[in-house]
């Protein structure tokens, strides 16, 4: 536990002044800190292609079952759905879907 206060760790010669710019130095060190971060974690997004009622294809994860005689290899490996994520043939919503599993639909 440092037991250190502020006022000892500062050399003796600053005033209430320099004190007060050099905090507002570090505050804006930190939130140019903060942009940066940002711009680098943002830099390789994408802004999402599709727009609710687009017709997508979402990626299907089957699993074999033998005793049904179903190969996951032969399943489709898309299957369609509107981007509100409802599924066409049975008019249920998907509960979540990430976009990386979307493919746009072809348009008719």
């Amino acid at each position: 536990m440092n037991l250190w206060k502020v006022n000892d760790l500062l050399p003796e010669k600053w005033s209430k002044v320099q004190l007060q710019r050099r905090l507002k130095q570090v505050s804006r060190n930190l939130h140019k800190d903060l942009d940066n971060r940002g711009v680098r974690y943002n830099q390789f997004r994408k802004p999402v292609p599709f727009k609710v009622g687009d017709k997508v294809y979402c990626k299907n994860h089957p699993i074999s079952k033998a005793g049904q005689k179903i190969a996951a290899k032969l399943m489709p490996r898309y299957w369609p759905v509107t981007v509100s994520l409802v599924d066409p043939n049975t008019k249920r919503f998907v509960t979540r879907s990430h976009v990386s599993l979307l493919k746009q639909g072809m348009v008719c």
